[in-house]
């Protein structure tokens, strides 16, 4: 696999940043505008913001200390919507009030759950579930995957651990990996749109080494294990829904893709010196030929805030770098295309949550 830092020279620019209600435009001179990105901080800043999902015009945010709601369209703040007060790992959007969440909260007495609500937050609920393969000890869901709306499946990992529920999330099976293996975080699941029985998945093993695999059928067809040097894990993955071979993997220290439905990859930027992990990625619904990516440095002191983005598939790759964000380290990012311009928001590692849209 050729390793090669295929990064362009950085654009740097100069924006100040005012309170996160206001608004982004030319008359605004604490705006955030940039040479190519508008960019504004939309919330719950100095929060880490672990997991974000959009559903219609309503943003989704899971932190540390709860979980949040806010109409992207609108200036009002993000609402909590329960669960304050704890670690929010994941969560999974049902239908409109049904919502799955993985409380993963370490302070003092560690609380391990799953948890539900049907009325939107307003109420939520500690599942009795049999999830874990009845262990006595608790299993820590460490993310969730709906595949579609036309289907009851839904998918959690764990530790080694991907599993799969009919029933809202009530009764689990295993289908692969083992329950209570010495095993980091099984980190990443996806499901290929174009071919529904493809899971793709990925996690780090006991001695901190990497792991891709591919399910076909429920059946393992495909593991790679030196994809990107150790230590390393998989963290996101995202497919291009124009072209369908084409697949894009965030990895701790590098960003890869195949083109080949994983015959070959290759290495689009390479950062595993410094260790960062590339926690977002995202495709332009209409021009896949325009990519972003972000990612979190291995730190939880102050960093630079950078968004990676090319406009030839990942050959080349410019950064913006929005200056005035000190904790600038990405957990997750959620892109929609609207016509010409891309609303891309972030979520951060102490840094709350920013809306960057494209201004080209």
């Amino acid at each position: 696999m050729k390793n090669s830092i295929k990064v362009a020279k950085m654009i740097l620019f100069t924006a100040l940043l005012g309170s996160y209600s206001c608004a982004s435009d030319d008359s605004n001179p604490d705006s955030g505008i940039g040479n190519v990105f508008i960019w504004e901080k939309i919330g719950l800043d100095g929060l880490k913001v672990n997991s974000l999902r959009l559903r219609g015009n309503l943003l989704y945010a899971a932190t540390e200390i709860g979980l949040f709601r806010k109409n992207i369209d609108t200036e009002e703040p993000f609402i909590p919507i329960g669960l304050q007060g704890l670690n929010i790992e994941d969560f999974l959007l049902l239908d409109d009030e049904k919502l799955l969440a993985s409380v993963a909260d370490f302070q003092d007495e560690t609380i391990i759950q799953i948890v539900s609500t049907n009325n939107g937050g307003q109420n939520w609920e500690v599942m009795e579930t049999n999830f874990g393969g009845g262990s006595i000890d608790p299993h820590i869901v460490w993310k969730f995957l709906k595949p579609s709306e036309s289907t009851d499946v839904i998918f959690a990992t764990s530790n080694y651990v991907v599993a799969e529920s009919l029933d809202g999330g009530f009764n689990w099976t295993l289908i692969w990996g083992e329950w209570d293996v010495f095993a980091r975080a099984t980190s990443m699941v996806g499901i290929n749109p174009s071919k529904p029985n493809e899971i793709w998945l990925g996690g780090q093993g006991a001695i901190e080494d990497g792991y891709l695999v591919k399910l076909e059928n429920r059946t393992e067809t495909n593991r790679w294990l030196d994809l990107v040097p150790n230590p390393t894990t998989p963290k996101k993955i995202v497919f291009d829904n124009l072209t369908p071979q084409n697949i894009y993997v965030g990895f701790e220290g590098a960003l890869i893709r195949t083109s080949s439905n994983g015959q070959s990859w290759e290495t689009l930027i390479d950062e595993h010196e410094s260790a960062r992990f590339f926690n977002g990625i995202g495709i332009n619904e209409q021009n896949n030929n325009r990519v972003y990516a972000a990612g979190w440095l291995k730190t939880d002191e102050p960093q630079p805030l950078i968004l990676y983005y090319s406009n030839d598939k990942g050959a080349t790759w410019l950064q913006d770098h929005f200056k005035e964000e000190s904790f600038g380290g990405v957990e997750d990012m959620v892109l929609i295309s609207e016509g010409n311009q891309d609303r891309i928001f972030l979520g951060l590692n102490k840094g709350g949550v920013y809306e960057v849209k494209s201004n080209q």
